[in-house]
């Protein structure tokens, strides 16, 4: 189960990469931003945990399986369309962070840690997961503001989108299977 609890972190939050590469480009990460935008990622997973953990309750047991791997699916599904359409990429801001704008910006990258947490709750995985979420969260954004400048991550910045994909396609197999 560990091994799912980190795809899933890595899947859902794999775009924070992104955004961290888009603010080295600008200036140094700080520390308060990253770990403000890794908390809300953490924070939106346990929520979508917990509102899955209440539609698994109303639900026969052997479908519950069906409907969360269904979820990833269509996660996955959405990912590698945003990747196609191109709105996958994070403007990094030029003005200083605020503690609003990092909360907003923690929000919005983690609307993914949302929908994947429902199908977690769902499928019962463990009650730490929102804590390594948001873990993997800080530590991504951090690597790709590290890294912005080294090419073999330019790679994982302009595909984010398709590896989350794959990530919650493997997650739904064995969700499923």
């Amino acid at each position: 189960m560990a091994f799912q609890v980190i795809l899933l972190s890595l899947s859902s939050n794999l775009d924070n990469l992104g955004f961290g590469m888009a603010m080295g480009l600008k200036a140094r990460m700080t520390v308060w931003v990253a770990v403000i935008v890794g908390a809300m990622s953490g924070v939106m997973m346990a929520v979508g945990m917990a509102a899955g953990g209440q539609v698994a309750t109303l639900l026969p047991p052997e479908n519950i399986k069906w409907i969360a791997g269904g979820i990833y699916l269509v996660l996955a599904v959405f990912f590698t369309v945003d990747e196609i359409r191109g709105k996958n990429q994070q403007k990094p801001r030029k003005e200083k962070w605020t503690l609003l704008a990092a909360v907003l910006v923690g929000l919005a990258l983690g609307i993914d840690s949302l929908g994947i947490g429902i199908s977690a709750g769902m499928t019962g995985y463990p009650a730490l997961t929102p804590v390594v979420a948001g873990g993997v969260s800080i530590a991504l954004i951090f690597l790709g503001s590290y890294f912005v400048k080294n090419l073999r991550f330019k790679f994982v910045r302009e595909k984010a989108g398709f590896i989350s994909a794959m990530l919650l396609v493997l997650i739904a197999l064995r969700t499923i299977l």
